[in-house]
């Protein structure tokens, strides 16, 4: 038989008299790579088609397993794609680490040992690969998709307890807010509801805050960075499924910052940006009707408020000069009582507007403080902030302060030199005699501890040592032990894109609640049209499951980590469909000036037509798509639910792209408009009666590997 054993002559190699290493192969034969009019290629996986005119399958492993595949003395990486003994076919990729131009090549092929354990590793053939295989277990963090900056300084407070659950919010995909639950009583997390649009994507200011009032309503307020403050409401109580948006507050707000008086009276604090004032408006009606804003602070400020168990709502505020980044020096202590005076430590009243003076300082300190975290306990505030020096970059040192009824008492905890200036900590006030602080002390979260109502502190544990920093963590408002502090990634690498994704962390008990991502994988969804709601990823044993019960072009895409470089490549999956859809493949996810553009080839199945269509991410319902000049969706085919398909998008550089299921090309065109950027999976529901729900996507692979003009071949001889 052609190509099997060596009845061709192919020895088993043998130097200086021992024994080869493939002594144990009773196979052998010789793989000629064919590249005669191709350009030379580097770490190109070329595929291989076996059949039983040159493989023997009788002889080889049930799973192909003991195939081996050599460049002179090298083994090669390999991946063996399909392989079934009883029609006796077989497809294997071979990663080449160079093919030279204008030539062939010759490589050895070994089998035969039914002993041997399997070589094939797509992670090591292809440029990316996934079998989802891998996604199994659970994780520390409840999301990896924070965009980009998930939790704010002075947005507040992003989590809340009330009545068995603590609430969340998130800035998520697209930079948009998202809210998730933790139910107690089952110790579960939720998926992730998207609440609206966030008008300033990449702005790292625009973060959500919440208030889930007396009555169970949640209020999330988000977007502003001297703009209006977005404003939206549940439309149930104690509910998170769907929400309602209200009319804007403000024009020119930034830093929302919500609480509730026991008097129903909503308090929401912001600076306005053209008077750079800080103060708050109210509404007595939860939230349908707000009053006219009351200044508190009459310059350029930091500030932020909390609510008392004694009803006072108590503000700590750094003096700004105005100029600089970090130009914030001397926190600050006011409060309103509930006389609605407002007055300092000392119960002094203050005249409205205020300036910052010495009658509420807290701490003359020798340099730059950033914001002060403020906590109240029995009555009584409580601050922690960061002293930093701009003469020694990324140098902090940790402050706490509190009032002895007389003055202020000024406690240093430690000093630590950081990758990045300004990092925030994090006070928690645990009980009424133990106080938390989570504070970045050289690569490590870690958490100090205080027995004495913060007048010593000493290292208790490191909560994060994994090369990212966490800054700007907060305490769940109302907390319970076990779901105390919400801790975030890398706060303080500025994003390029929205796939600059952080994990959120949800801390307490000393561990962190644990999110099963076989059941519940809060990330790595976009959703056009505002059709964000009632999706679910899931990782199974095997494959990737989208999930959604929602029309509207719901453009669900899977973004990975890779980022293609080269324009020659070619992008694979394998995927089926449990109602009539759009499911496939995109490609070239990029930033153009703020809006994120890439190519989609999927497969309609209502239309029966497969596509090649440039994507506008950002858009909103009925222009999502971008028609490239030169691709041109051609032929059509009558697909079937519950059926798998290999889908496969192919581009050459100057833009040629080709669309494939089942190996059969029905979608062809040009077009060079974007390159570059990221890659991932397409899932597409249209308003129309044709298209069903609910409707599964599931997804067994995704994998990225090189193309040529010219492709060189494999052949068994």
């Amino acid at each position: 038989m052609p190509g099997i054993g060596n009845a061709i002559g192919i020895p088993f190699r043998r130097g200086g008299g021992a024994a080869s290493p493939y002594a144990g192969w009773s196979k052998s034969g010789v793989i000629t790579i064919d590249n005669t009019d191709g350009d030379e290629q580097t770490d190109y996986q070329v595929e291989l088609t076996l059949t039983a005119l040159n493989f023997d399958f009788a002889s080889a492993k049930a799973d192909g397993g003991d195939i081996r595949i050599l460049d002179g003395e090298t083994e090669l990486s390999y991946f063996i794609d399909s392989f079934n003994q009883g029609t006796e076919t077989g497809t294997v990729f071979i990663k080449l680490p160079t093919i030279p131009a204008d030539d062939t090549k010759e490589l050895t092929l070994y089998y035969g040992n039914v002993s041997a354990e399997s070589q094939s590793s797509g992670d090591d053939t292809f440029d990316y690969f996934d079998d989802f295989t891998k996604y199994t277990g659970v994780k520390d963090y409840f999301t990896d998709n924070g965009i980009p900056h998930p939790l704010s300084a002075l947005n507040l407070p992003p989590g809340a307890y009330y009545n068995g659950k603590t609430y969340i919010v998130y800035n998520g995909f697209r930079d948009d807010p998202y809210i998730i639950t933790y139910t107690h009583a089952t110790e579960t997390l939720s998926l992730p509801v998207w609440i609206g649009t966030n008008p300033n994507i990449m702005d790292i200011h625009e973060q959500p805050c919440l208030l889930i009032d007396s009555t169970g309503y949640i209020h999330v307020f988000w977007g502003a960075h001297n703009s209006a403050i977005k404003y939206a409401r549940s439309n149930n109580q104690e509910d998170i499924s769907a929400f309602t948006a209200r009319t804007d507050i403000s024009n020119e707000a930034s830093y929302p910052n919500v609480m509730q008086k026991s008097d129903g009276t909503i308090f929401l604090f912001y600076r306005r940006e053209t008077s750079l004032d800080w103060g708050y408006q109210t509404s007595a009606d939860t939230g349908t009707s707000w009053s006219a804003f009351t200044t508190v602070l009459d310059s350029k400020c930091y500030a932020s408020a909390t609510l008392g168990a004694d009803d006072k709502i108590h503000v700590a505020t750094p003096y700004t000069t105005g100029t600089g980044v970090y130009q914030r020096f001397d926190p600050h202590y006011l409060y309103l009582d509930t006389d609605d005076d407002w007055k300092n430590i000392d119960d002094d009243v203050l005249a409205l507007p205020y300036s910052h003076s010495a009658d509420t300082l807290v701490y003359n300190a020798p340099s730059n403080t950033l914001e002060a975290r403020i906590q109240v306990n029995n009555g009584h505030p409580y601050m922690l902030f960061p002293l930093l020096d701009s003469t020694k970059p990324g140098w902090h040192k940790y402050i706490f302060v509190k009032h002895n009824g007389v003055s202020w008492d000024v406690i240093e905890l430690t000093e630590t030199t950081l990758a990045f200036q300004g990092v925030r900590p994090c006070l928690d006030i645990y009980s009424s005699t133990e106080f938390h602080s989570y504070i970045m002390v050289g690569t490590q979260l870690q958490r100090w501890k205080s027995v004495d109502t913060g007048t010593t502190w000493a290292f208790e544990k490191v909560i994060l040592d994994d090369g990212e920093m966490h800054g700007d963590c907060q305490p769940i408002k109302n907390a319970q032990n076990n779901a105390r502090v919400l801790i975030q990634d890398s706060a303080f690498d500025l994003p390029t894109n929205v796939f600059h994704r952080k994990k959120v962390y949800l801390y307490g008990d000393d561990e962190f609640i644990q999110r099963d991502i076989t059941e519940n994988q809060a990330s790595d969804v976009i959703g056009s049209a505002g059709q964000y709601n009632n999706y679910s990823w899931k990782y199974k044993p095997g494959y990737a499951e989208l999930y959604t019960n929602v029309k509207g072009h719901f453009n669900s895409i899977f973004p990975q980590d890779f980022t293609i470089t080269s324009e020659n490549f070619i992008i694979e999956t394998d995927v089926e469909i449990s109602n009539d859809a759009g499911m496939g493949l995109i490609a070239n996810i990029q930033d153009v000036a703020g809006t994120y553009y890439a190519y989609a080839a999927f497969w309609r199945f209502s239309y029966n037509t497969p596509h090649i269509l440039g994507v506008d991410l950002n858009a909103v319902y009925a222009s999502w798509y971008k028609d490239p000049p030169g691709v041109v969706a051609t032929g059509s085919a009558t697909p079937s639910i519950n059926t798998r398909y290999v889908m496969k998008l192919e581009k050459l550089t100057g833009g040629a792209m080709k669309y494939y299921y089942n190996g059969a090309n029905f979608c062809s065109g040009s077009d060079a408009t974007y390159t570059g950027g990221k890659m991932g999976l397409f899932f597409y529901i249209h308003t129309t009666a044709a298209f069903k729900i609910p409707c599964t996507a599931k997804f067994y692979y995704l994998r990225v590997r090189k193309n040529s003009l010219v492709v060189p071949t494999a052949s068994i001889i």
